[in-house]
């Protein structure tokens, strides 16, 4: 029953249902295009958990200028905590699952890193930190 109703709000265009199977095809079943084309879907409706979770993936995959500006679109900068509570969102969902840290993950880190000069190794976030940090929140603490 749950299938049958989540595949018929995702073919009537749902944006959770997008953000949910998105998180599934992503993490659960590692198929990435799908997963990505989910998630891009439910960003592009406007749905806050969609747009930040595909700008994190986005930015950790290392394409800082699609990633960026999906979690400048929330506004982060008015509220951190906003952005706190759509990384609690993210995971409370993916709760039991699996998630593969995949090595471009790392890659982008480490470049990235190498570029922060302030707060590198705590968690306060400044605009010249931000970024990273919400990064690092998802490759190691996911």
């Amino acid at each position: 029953m749950y299938q049958n109703l989540l595949s018929l709000s995702l073919s009537a265009g749902n944006l959770e249902a997008l953000y949910l199977c998105g998180m599934e095809e992503y993490f659960k079943n590692e198929n990435i295009v799908q997963g990505l084309e989910y998630l891009h879907l439910a960003a592009q409706g406007f749905y806050d958990n969609g747009i930040y979770l595909y700008g994190i993936i986005m930015l950790s995959r290392g394409n800082p200028t699609i990633g960026i500006p999906m979690l400048d679109s929330l506004n982060w900068r008015a509220n951190k905590a906003r952005s706190d509570g759509w990384w609690q969102n993210i995971k409370t969902s993916i709760q039991g699952v699996v998630v593969k840290r995949f090595d471009v993950y790392i890659t982008t880190y480490k470049a990235t890193r190498a570029t922060i000069a302030c707060h590198r190794n705590d968690m306060r976030r400044c605009e010249a930190c931000y970024y990273f940090k919400q990064m690092k929140k998802f490759i190691f603490i996911m």
